[in-house]
Order: C-alpha cells, then structure tokens, then sequence
C-alpha cells in the first residue's frame, strides 16, 4: 500500500510538471492567451465651477449622430468635421498660454474670430454663436482625443445683445443714424450709404470706405461729430481711408457743379456691421463757367467727354442696355450744314472697355436719333473713292453687339483715304485701345478714360485728284470747297482728344488727370497697310496739348472739368505718363 501511494505521487508530480511546461513554454499549445484588461475610459478634468463635459464623435469619421455639442438654450449644435470644430453661425477664437477654463481670456479681448477651430489637445476655445439679436458665448476646452473620441470640457459664458440702429448716439444737431453691412465682403451697392442729394453711394471695399467721386480725411479718438476740426484744417483727402472704431472722418463729393463735404463717425463695429453716425455740414459751388447744363434729352452733357455744345449744331446721345442697368455708349454733335459729325465723344470704365463681342459687319444705317432731313444714308458714301470710316471705332465699343451696332450709324462715318483708314490712322485707334483694353479687363492704371474724336470741318481736303482708287475701284477727288461727288466734308486733318483719371486719386485734385492729343494730316501717301500699320511709338510725334488742339480745332474739349483742374491738365502733355 505504501508502495502504490509512493507511486501515484510521483506520477501527480509529472502531471504537473508538464502542464506547468505546456503552458507557460509551448506557444503552440491548444490552450489560447488570456485578453488584456480594457482600458478605463479617458478621464476630463473639470477646470472652472459648473463646467460640463462631454465625449464628442466624429474624430476620424466626421459622424455626428449622438457625439455633438448643443449647449442649453442653443438652436443648432457645434459638431467635427475634417478634424475641426465647426457648426452654422458659430465662429472660434483660440486662447493661447492657458491650462484651465476659468483662466481663459475675456471674450471681448478675441480678435481673429474664424469659421472653424482645430482639434487638438490642450486648445482652448472662445465659441461664439452669433443670430441676428444677439451673440452667445462658450468656453472649450479639449481634453483629449482618443480615436473617434474628442472629449472636451465646456461652460456656457454669456450671451449679448446685438448693437442695432437704435444703439447709435447722435452727437450732433440733424445727424443721422446709418448701419451699412459689408465691413467682411464688402457693401452691396443697394446696402451703401446714399446721402441726400447725392447721386453715388459710400460704399466698404477691402475695409475701407470708398465711393464713386469720394474721398476721406480720418481723425482718431473723436467721439463727436461736433468734435471734428473745422473742414479748412484738412490738408490731404485720400481716395479711400480704412474703417476704424473710435474714428470720425470729413467726407468729400466732389462734382464738376459743387463740393459737398460731410461729417461721419463710426459708433460701432459689429461683425460685418457697421453703425455710423453722419451730417452733410457744408456745400460749395465749384467755379466752372463753361460747363454744360443738363436739359430734357441730354443726360450724359455733364460727363467730362463731351465737349462745350455748340447752339448751331445738333446733339444726340446713344445709350444701350448691358449689366441689367442703361449705359452711355457715345454722343456726338451734328453739324447739318456740313452732313458730318462736329465730334463723337466716349468713355472706357471697367464695363465699356471690355472686349466681348465682333465687329457687327453689314449693319450700316442711318442714324435714329437724327431728325429725318439731317440723316445721312449709305447713299452719299457710295461710288466716291473713300472709305466709310469710323470716328468712334467699331472696336472702341465692343462691350456689348448693341453697342457696337450704333458706331455703323452714318452719323459716325467721315470720309476717309483707304491707306489712312486701315494702315496709318489705324495706329492711333489701337495705341488707344492699348491703354484702355488687356486681356479682356480695364486696366488698373486708370479709373476711367474720356476720348473725343473728329475731323476738322474747318479745314478740308480741297481739289484733291488722288492716285490710288478706294476699293470701289473709284479714284477719290474732293472739289474746290473739299467736298466728295456725293456732297460729303473730307477733313484735311483727324484728331483724338484723350483724358484719364487715374486710380485712387481723388477727383477733385488736377493731380488725379492726364490729358494728350493728337492731330493727324489726312494722306494716303503715308505708305502703311492695315497688316503693316505705324508704329506706336511712332505716332508721339503727332501729340500735341489739349490747349493746342482746342486751338486747331475749335472745340472746347473737357469743359465739365473744374475750372481750376482744366486749365491745369490741358496745357500741357507727359509722354512719360503714357505707354507707347
């Protein structure tokens, strides 16, 4: 008996000793490893007085079913998405240098408010949810990210009314209340400022307040309208000026007819908002005693192209319909004695310069706007040797096919010498059109530009027998008064009358403007084709002063200028100004 319990011993004292073998050495075995313990959830610290926390979702998978952010009392929520924080109507301004809620920065002290703030451990967040009321803020703290999981801490701050019309203080007696949106994107024409009386609106662009013939003066820390030096103190009016808080500005419109200048002061900076507070103080009559007067039918008669009228002759103005708005696309004044245009007068902005469309062949007529026994058909320029050529180029005026249609009309068309009209003059339009017109856009250099073209009714081409045939095949001749077989003026000399104001100069300042001219002798012995035209640079030897060619021609060119700008701009020319 001894001997068997002796035996059964030894042989439990193998079993265990390879079972102990088995499983702690042999990977192989039937037996699997245990799992490791699951991780304990992460932990969110609690770093301010009645914060909350929360595990959001949507990390890695942007899912937002469940792990969203929707602080009591708040319409929509704050959920991730490309591994940002994001949501409709809120903003987020990152705190720097903080480790807990109640150490964050004042709200109010935030000022690179964004769309979305990036996820990342240990960031700190002012969140604000903006409506059209008020504005609501929240502290954020994230905690950690563990996979999908971004745990955060948060609190609910402070909400605020949103500063309206209502909040603007009137400083001065008569001064009115304006909020303009914009300050972000810039203002919608329809949301400027239109003072009254007033044809243009102040407008925001780039943070800056601008407008069509304004310009600024800033003074800071000014808390009143009635605190705003006397207007004689301003020295230098800039053409746009940037929009600040604690600022108040004098404003300056400036027209060919008068000067009006304005208090402004901004009350308020509300995110895209802007609350002013603004008088017209003063108004003053420019001197300009040979300006045009607008009457019934002459719309456009105060534009700086077109020249002084003259009683004897008959105006017309054309406009066509482009942009979802009535544009000016030329003038010109008729002189019935001579059956030819005196001059045609245009401008190039950023919409009449722009090449969009052919020149519209075959659509010669008369002109509408002429009485019927003042029009000139395609009868008189038929069978006599020259050209129908334009004054107003076809090219000048192809921002729209309407616009280009009305320069076929007779009462734009002058005589003219085949190689003069498609090789030398040619030149002249194009070096034009060069300082108007690339790659289909307005060049920056200018704001606009004026232009004046004609021939001179004064001085004809008399008892001309040319050499070379048109391309009628008939051999041009004028008579002994320079008239064409038809009865039509052949001038002896064309010319072009350019002014352009240049960007961001104010309008009321001789400084802003350039002006040159051109007087070209009307030849077909100049020996250039239309593929082989003048040089441009060439054609400097034909400038002339805006003062030399009114005194070659007759005309009173730019008349609408302010006296004091026109005598200045027109008595003399730069060729350094313009590109050749």
């Amino acid at each position: 008996m001894k001997e068997l319990l002796k035996k059964n011993f030894f042989l439990l004292l193998a079993l265990c000793a390879f079972t102990a073998c088995s499983t702690s050495d042999d990977p192989t075995g039937d037996e699997p490893f245990p799992e490791p313990p699951v991780p304990a959830e992460k932990v969110i610290e609690t770093t301010e007085e009645g914060s909350l926390k929360l595990v959001m979702l949507g990390y890695e998978d942007n899912l937002t079913e469940g792990g969203v952010l929707q602080p009591e009392g708040f319409a929509v929520p704050v959920y991730i998405k490309d591994k940002k924080l994001c949501g409709t109507s809120y903003t987020f301004a990152g705190c720097s240098a903080v480790k807990r809620l109640d150490a964050m920065h004042d709200f109010s002290t935030m000022v690179d408010w964004k769309e979305q703030g990036t996820i990342a451990e240990g960031a700190f967040y002012w969140i604000r949810h903006t409506t059209d009321a008020e504005y609501a803020y929240v502290k954020l703290r994230i905690a950690y990210v563990d996979g999908n999981k971004v745990g955060v801490e948060y609190k609910v701050a402070s909400k605020q009314k949103r500063p309206d019309i209502d909040d603007i203080e009137i400083t001065e007696s008569g001064a009115k209340a304006f909020v303009m949106k914009g300050l972000s994107n810039g203002t919608d024409v329809a949301d400027g400022l239109q003072p009254e009386g007033l044809s243009s609106k102040i407008l925001v662009s780039d943070k800056c307040f601008t407008g069509e013939n304004y310009s600024w003066a800033g003074f800071a820390d000014v808390q009143k309208l009635s605190d705003l030096p006397e207007v004689t103190a301003v020295t230098n009016w800039e053409r746009t000026i940037a929009v600040s808080k604690e600022m108040a500005y004098w404003v300056r419109y400036a027209t060919p007819q008068e000067n009006v200048y304005l208090k402004l002061r901004v009350a308020y900076i509300d995110g895209d908002n802007i609350g002013m507070e603004y008088a017209i103080s003063l108004r003053e009559t420019v001197v300009n005693g040979n300006a045009n007067t607008v009457t019934e039918g002459r719309n456009y008669v105060t534009d700086y192209a077109i020249p002084h009228l003259n009683t004897d002759n008959y105006y017309v103005e054309h406009v066509v319909s482009a942009d979802n708005q009535t544009l000016f696309n030329y003038a010109l004044e008729w002189n019935n004695d001579m059956k030819h245009a005196q001059w045609v007068a245009f401008s190039f902005d950023a919409t009449t310069s722009v090449k969009n469309v052919k020149r519209s062949e075959d659509t010669w007529a008369v002109d509408p706007l002429l009485p019927a026994d003042m029009r000139v058909d395609n009868k008189l320029h038929t069978n006599d040797g020259f050209d129908r050529g334009h004054l107003c180029a076809s090219d000048d005026r192809a921002f729209s096919t309407d616009a280009n249609k009305q320069t076929f009309y007779f009462s734009n068309i002058t005589p003219q010498f085949n190689s003069f009209n498609g090789g030398y003059w040619l030149t002249f339009e194009q070096l034009l059109l060069s300082w108007v017109r690339k790659d289909k856009s307005f060049l920056g250099t200018y704001d606009k530009v004026y232009v004046v073209k004609g021939g001179t009714l004064d001085r004809l081409l008399l008892n001309y027998t040319g050499n070379k045939a048109g391309q009628d095949g008939v051999m041009p001749t004028t008579d002994d008064k320079g008239f064409t077989p038809k009865g039509l003026p052949v001038p002896r000399y064309y010319y072009i009358a350019v002014l352009a104001h240049r960007s961001g100069q104010p309008a009321s300042e001789a400084s802003a403007y350039q002006a040159i001219g051109f007087l070209v002798e009307h030849r077909d012995d100049y020996g250039y084709t239309f593929e082989h035209p003048l040089k441009r640079e060439d054609a400097q030897a034909y400038a002339v002063s805006i003062d030399n060619l009114e005194q070659e021609t007759g005309i009173d060119f730019f008349c609408n200028l302010p006296d004091v700008i026109e005598d200045e701009v027109e008595k003399a020319y730069n060729k350094a100004d313009w590109a050749w």
